[in-house]
C-alpha cells in the first residue's frame, strides 16, 4: 500500500502503517488461536497466547497501533 494514512468519518485519519501479517505475530512468539484479517492479509483483531497469557488484541486505526487486553 503506498498511502497508509487515509481519512475516515469526520476527516479522522486512519493509519494502516503498523499492521502486521500472521507470520509477524508468530515470529514474535504469539500462538494465534483466532484472528480476523483485512483484504491484504493483515491482522485487524486476534486472540492468542503470549508469554503464558491469553490475550485479545485489535488494531486501533486512529492510534496506528495494536491494543492488547489480557482475557485469562
Amino acid at each position: 500500500m503506498t498511502n497508509t494514512i487515509k481519512k475516515g468519518l469526520n476527516n479522522a485519519p486512519f493509519d494502516f502503517s503498523d499492521m502486521k501479517d500472521p507470520d509477524a505475530f508468530v515470529n514474535n512468539g504469539y500462538q494465534l488461536q483466532a484472528m480476523s484479517t483485512n483484504g491484504n492479509n493483515l491482522i485487524s483483531s486476534y486472540i492468542a497466547k503470549y508469554k503464558g497469557k491469553r490475550i485479545y488484541g485489535y488494531y486501533d486505526y486512529q492510534k496506528g497501533e495494536y491494543i492488547e487486553e489480557i482475557i485469562c
